[in-house]
């Protein structure tokens, strides 16, 4: 191996050992939640066999698919799309792969597959209408969410607690890691820039792993129409903790202005 192979080879190694944060086992399901579920295998461009929920709402016929985090996996998210689901809509929600049930190991260029994956396997469901299906990302999803955006038709975006870049990440969290082993991929601000679909962004005012200001630069640069919903007070995780009415009013009115 060459001594760029080696370093590419290196740098893919450290950034996947500082991005992703998989959890195998499932402890909670929807069921336990009283939401009716159907359960999921699916398939990737490169053929891992990826594990998700489809919840429907009845009507109207929206779907909301979801772009989890970089820890955990689909089963977390059930106190949150308990709240959404609610509002009235159809969930989809999966894990990438390496997380939960999905088959692999998590990779940069790979996720990005599993999330264009699960837009296309809505897409091709009988059940859903594809003119209204809105991406909604949290975290490291707000970023895949963004890159589906980029190739496929949607209705509306929502991201929560979105960063800017994987470099920007570095800056914040691993100063002391040299610039050069950190891929300058996922980069939020540039793509978000040619997302002309409405977008409505989330973001805690404390947020101590993706600070606030990287909500505040991907709502400057992305173009109208746009809302920014900045709540006080809360942290990374606990937005739905903090301010769950305003929260849920503000997604609800943002979809009755995109004519979900």
């Amino acid at each position: 191996m060459t001594a760029m192979g080696l370093m590419h080879s290196l740098t893919t190694w450290l950034a996947v050992r500082l991005l992703f944060f998989p959890t195998r086992t499932i402890e909670l399901y929807p069921g336990q939640w009283d939401l009716n579920f159907e359960e999921v295998m699916f398939g990737s461009a490169d053929k891992i066999a990826l594990h998700a929920w489809f919840m429907p709402g009845g009507s109207p016929n929206r779907t909301l698919i979801y772009y989890h985090g970089n820890a955990g996996n689909i089963g977390d998210r059930l106190p949150k799309l308990k709240r959404l689901h609610q509002i009235g809509m159809n969930i989809f929600i999966f894990d990438y792969r390496g997380y939960g049930g999905s088959e692999g190991q998590p990779s940069l260029e790979g996720v990005v597959e599993d999330s264009l994956a699960a837009y296309r396997y809505v897409l091709s469901r009988g059940d859903i209408d594809p003119n209204h299906i809105i991406l909604y990302g949290e975290s490291l999803g707000g970023a895949l969410a963004l890159q589906v955006a980029m190739q496929e038709k949607i209705s509306g975006l929502i991201l929560e607690s979105t960063f800017t870049s994987l470099m920007d990440m570095k800056q914040a969290s691993y100063p002391f890691v040299p610039n050069r082993m950190v891929p300058d991929m996922y980069r939020s601000i540039d793509l978000i820039r040619n997302v002309h679909e409405p977008i409505l962004i989330l973001h805690g005012t404390k947020d101590r792993t993706i600070p606030f200001r990287m909500g505040e630069q991907l709502f400057q640069a992305a173009p109208p129409p746009k809302r920014f919903l900045p709540i006080e007070g809360a942290d990374h995780s606990d937005i739905y903790d903090m301010e769950p009415e305003q929260t849920l009013q503000q997604i609800e009115e943002f979809l009755a202005e995109i004519g979900e």
